[in-house]
């Protein structure tokens, strides 16, 4: 693309062009330029816009790009998938400029996007080996840690749960009595469907 080599270039217009024109690529911009203060933050923005409005122009062409099938193109609204690798580049550069609050944030959306992720793949699991059609819906975006436990908690997901409340304040009636609940149900199911050196494994 033409804008990668002005990138590279002296131009003081490029900047206030992506920002109003093409914030996919505005972070950048401001990476290769060592700004990664404000790359870490960019990026952020756009890994956190669950309407996509950093893509807005992308969204009004997404219909002659339905054969582009390329996960690198930073043209293309970005996937679950995707979102959390440049979180990865959102740790990267909030570690570079030494900014703690970005870093934790940016860690805290990586950690749900997985688990985001392993709750896909497990009602995927279900739906194929059970002949049923339950999954809820491919969310390109990262939920919010409390939609996340809800669902995982209606799943009976317990090992995704104790992942979700070893980093994330969740909020629920009675949280001591639903922990040791969740503890019961989790060693309950490793050590049921495992032989014991698999499920301490498993446990640490």
């Amino acid at each position: 693309l033409l804008i990668y080599r002005y990138m590279t270039e002296p131009n003081q217009y490029l900047e206030a062009y992506l920002e109003d024109k093409a914030k996919q690529y505005l972070w950048k911009f401001q990476a290769r330029r060592g700004r990664y203060d404000l790359a870490a933050k960019s990026l952020l923005e756009l890994v956190k816009d669950k309407e996509d409005r950093c893509f807005i122009y992308v969204k009004m062409n997404h219909n002659k790009n339905d054969n582009n099938n390329d996960d690198d193109n930073e043209s293309e609204i970005p996937n679950l998938k995707k979102r959390a690798s440049l979180l990865l580049k959102v740790i990267s550069f909030a570690r570079g400029s030494g900014n703690a609050l970005l870093f934790s944030e940016a860690q805290r959306l990586y950690q749900l996007a997985c688990i985001q992720e392993s709750y896909n793949e497990k009602v995927h699991q279900y739906d194929q080996e059970n002949h049923k059609l339950t999954f809820d819906g491919e969310k390109h975006f990262i939920l919010d840690q409390q939609t996340l436990f809800d669902k995982c908690c209606d799943r009976g997901y317990w090992d995704l749960i104790l992942k979700l409340l070893s980093f994330c304040a969740i909020s629920t009636n009675n949280k001591e009595m639903n922990i040791s609940r969740i503890w019961t149900n989790y060693l309950i199911e490793v050590v049921g469907q495992n032989d014991f050196q698999h499920a301490q494994h498993s446990i640490v």
